[in-house]
């Protein structure tokens, strides 16, 4: 009987190297898996402060608009990455989001850039006026791979000026002389996360 009870208390003794092997292996809330732990903390917070200084900036060929819209952004101390600045270089919309996935938000300018008329039914004299078609195709595309909430789409309202009929889902602000838009944009972009100063000064308020 004495020889059996050896026998079962050897088994139920994990192998010393068994024991050292646990031992050196440092515990979830241990010095040594917090400084694993930290460089990660450190990279995920230097990626949250790239997401709140920048915005993508899309845009026709409205100049005062653009001017009003970049002077807002500057005093934001946001910075736009500003889409097709360069007509030499045909980057895809696509490839500069995936280059840039810290940024969360943009800006769309719409302008009426172009004449159309219907073909069949049309004259010259019935022309109304769009936005380029590779502005409003990109602006569908920040829509869906940013979330309408985060993109600001605004327009020169003129007479026949055509609003994009296949962005429905859009919304759409108009560039007014009172600069509500851009009471709106500060809104947006805060319900976004960036952190701005909105106090305006008395000029700011007075029409353009």
């Amino acid at each position: 009987m004495p020889e059996e009870n050896k026998d079962i208390s050897e088994e139920q003794t994990p192998p010393e190297e068994d024991l050292q092997e646990k031992s050196a292996e440092p515990a979830a809330d241990s010095p040594e898996s917090s400084q694993e732990l930290t460089p990660l903390l450190e990279d995920f917070k230097l990626t949250q402060k790239k997401v709140f200084n920048k915005v993508f900036f899309l845009h026709g060929l409205h100049e005062k608009m653009r001017k009003k819209c970049l002077q807002l952004l500057e005093k934001s101390n946001i910075e736009p990455l500003v889409i097709y600045q360069n007509p030499d270089i045909s980057e895809s919309i696509e490839k500069i989001i995936n280059e840039n996935p810290q940024i969360p938000f943009a800006v769309v300018l719409l302008s009426g850039d172009e004449f159309v008329f219907a073909k069949d039914r049309g004259s010259p004299a019935d022309a109304k006026l769009r936005s380029t078609q590779h502005i409003v195709f990109d602006a569908g595309f920040l829509c869906g791979r940013l979330g309408r909430e985060n993109v600001f789409i605004l327009y020169h309202e003129q007479k026949n000026f055509l609003l994009p009929t296949g962005l429905s889902s859009a919304i759409y602000i108009p560039y007014d002389k009172y600069h509500h838009w851009e009471d709106i944009l500060i809104n947006r972009l805060k319900n976004c996360g960036y952190s701005i100063n909105s106090e305006k000064s008395e000029d700011e308020n007075v029409m353009d």
